[in-house]
């Protein structure tokens, strides 16, 4: 009796085998198209060393896309009003977690590397993240994990609407060896950009310059000036001064959020022993997201 069972149990695995193939594994694609979205939370640090390490929780926006495809921003802290740091991510999606890989743009600083994986990807968010941080000769290397996360529902009013945050590079700058003052992207250049949208026209500040444009259904153009009068070109007491800000940028933004453009720029003034000086800049803004929290 016991042999006629082991063989009808054999017999029936073996038909099951024939008769009901495994199902696909889920791809990329399928995976993603149903996760695509924007969500905001704060990282919590595990284990960190190097020059650079800071403890303290990181806020962090996430945005994928269905076509495995997202940026990760972290407000790291870097530095005194440093923006957040954005990544570019490609994923790789399993039946039980979502990897993510990438860096932040070419010749970016500060530079970042970023491993993200997802064990739940909802409503809410959970998983860990990996990254490495270079700025100068300083590095952090940080292990932490998502302490909680869910879907922003920031809406905005237009394309442009908010606040845009990030670094951008430094391209050109003429007259920088003998005057290192750059009002406009010398603090590590950093960019810190509001902007408001009715119709085509906008109207915002780009790292305190007052700008003025148009926009389209995703680019933009503007220019901004700022100027003191001559009798005010002085010297303060311990430090140059400012005296003019012309600059011209032009942008566009795609589905992730992400600005990618150029601003060009004249910087005229006095330094800290009332000398004149003059420069005249680029820069690349491929490293500028809009970031939904308020300071």
């Amino acid at each position: 009796m016991i042999r006629w069972l082991f063989v009808a149990v054999a017999v029936a695995v073996a038909g099951c085998d024939r008769s009901s193939p495994l199902a696909p594994a889920p791809t990329l694609g399928m995976t993603l198209a149903v996760q695509g979205g924007v969500w905001r939370g704060t990282l919590e640090t595990v284990s960190c060393s190097g020059s650079l390490c800071d403890s303290r929780p990181e806020p962090f926006v996430l945005r994928l896309n269905g076509a495995g495809e997202g940026v990760l921003q972290i407000d790291t802290g870097l530095f005194s009003s440093a923006p957040p740091v954005a990544v570019n991510l490609t994923g790789i999606a399993s039946t039980s977690t979502l990897q993510l890989m990438g860096a932040t743009a070419p010749q970016s600083s500060p530079a970042m590397t970023a491993r993200l994986e997802l064990t739940e990807v909802s409503e809410v968010l959970a998983g860990t993240l990996h990254y490495d941080l270079t700025r100068g000769s300083g590095l952090a290397s940080k292990d932490a994990r998502i302490l909680f996360a869910s879907r922003d529902v920031t809406a905005y009013g237009a394309r442009f609407q908010g606040q845009w945050l990030g670094f951008a590079t430094r391209t050109e700058c003429s007259g920088c060896v003998l005057f290192a003052f750059d009002p406009v992207l010398g603090n590590g250049s950093t960019v810190a950009m509001l902007m408001s949208q009715v119709g085509p026209a906008i109207n915002g500040t780009f790292n305190g310059v007052a700008i003025s444009g148009t926009a389209t259904a995703s680019s933009f153009t503007a220019a901004g000036r700022y100027e003191i009068p001559p009798s005010q070109c002085q010297r303060g007491f311990d430090s140059g001064t400012t005296c003019l800000i012309e600059l011209d940028m032009s942008a566009s933004v795609d589905a992730l959020d992400r600005l990618r453009g150029t601003v060009t720029y004249r910087v005229e003034g006095v330094d800290a022993a009332n000398r004149p000086f003059a420069l005249n800049g680029k820069g690349d803004l491929a490293g500028v997201v809009r970031w939904p929290f308020l300071f």
